[in-house]
């Protein structure tokens, strides 16, 4: 009974603010950010990962299936090449109730030059916005499918003199085959809340997504394939992600990915190495055709402890079964 409420719970979660979802402005774009580096290098497909902190920031229900307790960092300039992000993210198993998780996503702009009506010169910080996330993933129906959902607290100053706050949701629901080569995600990410800066209160950029992966073993390497199609709340049409990752005896990976996102076409690229407890991934992408400015990206993870439960689940797999990624990386 228990299961059956939870997936119920979910579900209308994710349907109810559908009919919202038409073409509109947004404000706090910043959290629409791919969140680490692997999944930016994978073209943005993270609905059906569940071996990232960035997947399970998009979609929380990857939370039910990762591994490993870790703690990631990842840092890079927007893509003015003046504002600094930062995302700060911690994974921890607390067995029975599930898998938790807290982050905190940041966007610093630089400081830009205006003068007053007296002619008086200052320096002022455009924008300073920051997410605190806590998070929560449980499998519900035997160790095939998970639920999550997080809760996140916004801010956002503009122009060191107009700020707001609010709080809003993500949730989903993800479902992988027995042997775990397939896995499926949908959610949606950003329902309610708004910032009011003046006098009018401006949504959040909210998205619906849903998403597929596979994998497939390669001699020594392990090939991962993944595919998301995404609303955005202020965007009419979608955006389609697609990614490929090629990791060898679970050390280095290179990643490859192909975007639309607005109309525009891009191209994403990265790679990362393993050590023991320690991970570095980076990832490279272009600006497009409207700026000048690429996007290179960083992250660091240590992992940790995590789940009792994988090497006993590994013994148990049936012959062909995919031997269980890494948390974070590869």
């Amino acid at each position: 009974m228990k299961t059956k409420i939870l997936i119920l719970l979910v579900g209308i979660a994710l349907a109810a603010p559908a009919a919202g979802f038409g073409a509109g402005s947004s404000t706090a774009l910043f959290l629409r950010q791919q969140t680490t580096a692997r999944t930016t290098a994978m073209g943005g497909a993270g609905a059906a990962l569940y071996d990232d902190a960035g997947a399970v920031y998009l979609n929380p229900a990857g939370l039910g299936f990762m591994e490993q307790d870790n703690v990631s960092l990842t840092s890079w300039r927007g893509l003015d090449g003046q504002s600094r992000e930062t995302f700060l993210s911690g994974v921890y198993h607390a067995g029975k109730p599930g898998v938790f998780s807290l982050n905190y996503l940041s966007n610093e702009t630089g400081e830009e030059q205006v003068f007053d009506l007296s002619g008086a010169e200052s320096r002022v910080t455009l924008a300073s916005e920051y997410a605190l996330g806590a998070g929560w993933g449980r499998k519900v129906w035997g160790p095939d499918v998970s639920v999550g959902v997080q809760a996140k607290y916004v801010k956002s100053e503009l122009v060191e003199a107009y700020s707001d706050k609010t709080l809003t949701f993500d949730a989903g629901v993800q479902a992988r085959t027995r042997n775990g080569r397939f896995s499926f995600g949908a959610g949606v990410q950003n329902v309610g809340g708004g910032l009011k800066y003046l006098s009018e209160n401006e949504d959040l950029p909210g998205v619906l997504y849903a998403g597929a992966a596979a994998r497939f073993k390669t001699g020594a390497g392990r090939l991962t394939a993944a595919a998301d199609v995404q609303k955005p709340r202020d965007r009419a049409q979608l955006d389609q992600r697609l990614g490929l990752e090629y990791s060898l005896i679970d050390i280095v990976a290179l990643r490859v990915g192909v975007k639309r996102v607005d109309k525009e076409n891009s191209l994403t690229l990265g790679g990362g190495f393993l050590f023991n407890w320690l991970s570095f991934d980076y990832s490279y992408e272009p600006a497009g055709d409207r700026l000048n400015q690429q996007t290179h990206k960083f992250t660091v993870s240590l992992l940790f402890g995590g789940a009792a439960e994988p090497a006993a689940a590994a013994a148990a797999a049936p012959p062909g079964a995919m031997p269980p990624a890494s948390a974070i990386s590869l």
